[in-house]
């Protein structure tokens, strides 16, 4: 391994833990939030991440093909993970914060507050306070924004499989809710890949 020209080595096992994170823990995340998950969708979404991480270097004895099988892998690589220390409390922290430095366009400083609350309550419905405060995340928030759109959410969700056309409505709605997002993330400035020792105007 040539640490001069490729850089230090990435474990195979924090490389798959990534991996399932995106898969697996998206997949139960959805269904906590609200959104039914088919088998078929699970299936499909395990391919495409199973397929990207393989572009990605993931040993290929490593890749699974379903939800089940990642859930039990997922856990056999968290037992090698060491608990939380000072990085990860600061990776917490500047995570958490990311609302605070959105641009918006209409009561800026108050949508941001709103946005980093909410942000902070879907946080504290996945995790426990003590988790909350090994990520030196606040300990005394609830899970209110979460909770409140609970309902709503799994009747337009489950609705889809019933009443016509509103899949497609909601994938328009779910794409433009993107394209603001991505808007409040870089204002002005270009959205693009940020590509190492190439210097972007708007990014640090």
């Amino acid at each position: 391994w040539d640490v001069a020209q490729w850089g230090l080595p990435l474990s195979q096992v924090d490389m798959v833990a990534t991996y399932l994170g995106f898969c697996v823990v998206m997949l139960g995340g959805l269904r906590k939030m609200g959104v039914p998950v088919t088998p078929r969708e699970s299936r499909a979404v395990m391919h495409l991440w199973k397929y990207a991480c393989w572009l990605m270097g993931v040993d290929e004895k490593w890749l699974v093909d379903r939800e089940q099988d990642g859930i039990v892998l997922l856990h056999h690589t968290l037992m090698t993970q060491s608990q939380p220390d000072w990085t990860s409390q600061e990776l917490g922290k500047a995570l958490a914060q990311e609302p605070l430095e959105r641009h918006f366009r209409r009561f800026e400083s108050l949508q941001r507050k709103l946005a980093y609350q909410k942000h902070l309550s879907v946080s504290r419905y996945f995790l426990s306070r003590d988790k909350m405060a090994q990520l030196g995340l606040p300990e005394s928030v609830s899970a209110w924004y979460p909770l409140a759109t609970l309902l709503p959410r799994l009747l337009s969700f489950s609705g889809q499989h019933y009443v016509p056309g509103l899949r497609q409505w909601q994938q328009q709605r779910g794409r433009n809710a993107q394209r603001k997002v991505l808007g409040q993330m870089f204002g002005d400035a270009k959205q693009d890949l940020i590509r190492p020792g190439v210097n972007h105007p708007g990014h640090a």
